[in-house]
């Protein structure tokens, strides 16, 4: 399953948004 993936990949793209 790519779920660990995917919620990597979402925390990622949020915390690059928080810190923008």
């Amino acid at each position: 399953n790519n779920k660990l993936s995917c919620i990597l990949m979402i925390t990622a793209l949020t915390m690059k948004m928080g810190a923008a």
